[in-house]
C-alpha cells in the first residue's frame, strides 16, 4: 500500500486521543475553519477545470520552540522560536493512477511531494486563505503537468507488474483536541547545560562535548475533501548529551545519551545526568585503548535498546507501503501480503498512543568497528 497508509495510521493516532465529542467550540483554533472554507472553495473551482482534481488536503504545522546548547561548562546557544508550516497535498487522476506516480527512469522528486510553504503565525483567517488559494494554485498546475508525464511514460514503458493504486480511500476522521502550551524555565536549563558539560573539561582526549535541551509544542490541523477535520497537539522534551574522542590511530569514538519526555518532569534529575555523563567518559577513555573489532559473519545478540532500533530497521522500513512502488528500495515483503513473515513466537503491536515518560539511548562497546563509524543518530533525527 502506497504512503496513504502511513499517513492515515498518523492522523487516526490522534484521533484515538482526542477529545470526546461535544468538545466545546473554544478549544477549536480560527486555523482550522479558514482551513476548510479555504479548502472548499478552491476545490470547487478547480473541479471545473479540464483536469479536475480528485484530492485536495491541507496540513499546517506550527511549531514552538526553547532551545538551550552547551560545550565543556560554557552556554552556547539559547533561543526560543516559532514557525508555522503548510503542506498542501493536490492530486489529478483517480485513485488507481495519478500525478504522484514515480516516472520510471527518472528521479524522484522529492520538492513536488513534500514541499512546504511558510504561513503566517497569527490566527488571521484572511492571511492564511491568501497563502492557501495561492499555494493551491500553484500545486493544481505543477500536478497537471506531472500527470501528463505520467500518462506518457506507461505509454512508452512495458507493464507494470504493481497493480495497486496510487492512492487508497480512507473514512473521514474529525477529532479537536485542545491546544497545549509549553513551559520551559529557560534560566534553569542554562545552568543545567553548563553542569551536564563541565566535567568533559578535565579530559585533554575528549575535543567535542555538548549537551542540547529542546522543548517542543507541535500543534497540527489538517483537513481534506474525504472530510477528515482535525487538531492536535504535543509538546515534549528532549535532553541530549554527546561527546568525541579519537584514538591513536585517528579513529573517531562518539558516545551520546538522549533523553525524552512528554513533561519537563518527566526528564531526570541532575544527579542521572551527571552519572550518565561519567558513565560517557568512562567508556570514551576504554575506547580509546580498545582494539580494533575483526570483521564477522555470524549470529549476535542484540540486547535493550538495540533490539527495538534493530528490528525498526530491518522489518519496520521494509513493510512501509511506499517503500513498495520504487524500485530502488527493498521490496522484500511485496509480494507477500497475507503470508507469514515473522516466526510464530514474534508478537507485534502497534500504538502509538503509549507514553512512556523517560526513555535513553546508549551505545556501548569496548571494541571498535573497523570502519568509520556513520554520522550519530543525533544528527539525522527530524
Amino acid at each position: 500500500m502506497p504512503f496513504r497508509f502511513l499517513l492515515v495510521a498518523g492522523l487516526l493516532t490522534f484521533a484515538a486521543i482526542a477529545e470526546p465529542p461535544g468538545t466545546p467550540p473554544s478549544s477549536m483554533s480560527p486555523v482550522l475553519p479558514a482551513a476548510k472554507t479555504e479548502l472548499s472553495r478552491c476545490f470547487s473551482a478547480l473541479r471545473k477545470q479540464p483536469v479536475p482534481p480528485y484530492f485536495l488536503s491541507y496540513e499546517i504545522t506550527d511549531s514552538e520552540s526553547v532551545d538551550v546548547s552547551g560545550s565543556f561548562g560554557t552556554l552556547t546557544d539559547s533561543s526560543e522560536n516559532r514557525a508555522r508550516h503548510l503542506l498542501v497535498d493536490l492530486r489529478v487522476g483517480d485513485y488507481s493512477l495519478d500525478n504522484t506516480r514515480r516516472i520510471r527512469g527518472g528521479m524522484m522528486n522529492f520538492g513536488d511531494q513534500y514541499s512546504n510553504l511558510t504561513v503566517p503565525i497569527e490566527d488571521d483567517p484572511d492571511s492564511l486563505r491568501a497563502v492557501l488559494w495561492y499555494e493551491t494554485d500553484r500545486k493544481y498546475k505543477r500536478a497537471v503537468e506531472q500527470l501528463t508525464k505520467v500518462k506518457t511514460n506507461n505509454q512508452v514503458k512495458v507493464e507494470q507488474e504493481d497493480k495497486a493504486g496510487d492512492f487508497s480511500k480512507e473514512k473521514p476522521e474529525q477529532a479537536i483536541e485542545a491546544i497545549t502550551t509549553l513551559h520551559v524555565d529557560r534560566k534553569a536549563w542554562e545552568e543545567k547545560v553548563r553542569k551536564y558539560t563541565a566535567p568533559f573539561q578535565r579530559f585533554g582526549n575528549i575535543y567535542e562535548a555538548n549537551a542540547i535541551f529542546t522543548a517542543t509544542r507541535d500543534t497540527r490541523w489538517f483537513v481534506s475533501t474525504e472530510g477528515s477535520e482535525l487538531q492536535y497537539s504535543q509538546t515534549y522534551y528532549r535532553l541530549l548529551i554527546y561527546a568525541f574522542a579519537k584514538a591513536d590511530d585517528g579513529m573517531e569514538l562518539p558516545r551520546y545519551e538522549s533523553f525524552f519526555s512528554f513533561t519537563p518532569e518527566g526528564l531526570p534529575d541532575d544527579a542521572t545526568v551527571l552519572k550518565a555523563v561519567d558513565k560517557m567518559i568512562a567508556d570514551l577513555k576504554e575506547l580509546k585503548l580498545a582494539p580494533i573489532v575483526d570483521p564477522y559473519t555470524g549470529p549476535a545478540i542484540i540486547s535493550g535498546r538495540a533490539t527495538g532500533v534493530f528490528f525498526h530497521e530491518v522489518f519496520g522500513h521494509r513493510i512501509e507501503g511506499q517503500r513498495q512502488k520504487t524500485d530502488v528500495d527493498g521490496q522484500t515483503f511485496k509480494k507477500m501480503v497475507g503470508e507469514t513473515v515473522l516466526p510464530p513466537s514474534f508478537t507485534v503491536y502497534f500504538d502509538p498512543t503509549l507514553r512512556q515518560r523517560i526513555w535513553s539511548a546508549r551505545t556501548t562497546t569496548t571494541t571498535r568497528e573497523s570502519k568509520p563509524p556513520e554520522s550519530p543518530p543525533w544528527r539525522t533525527e527530524s
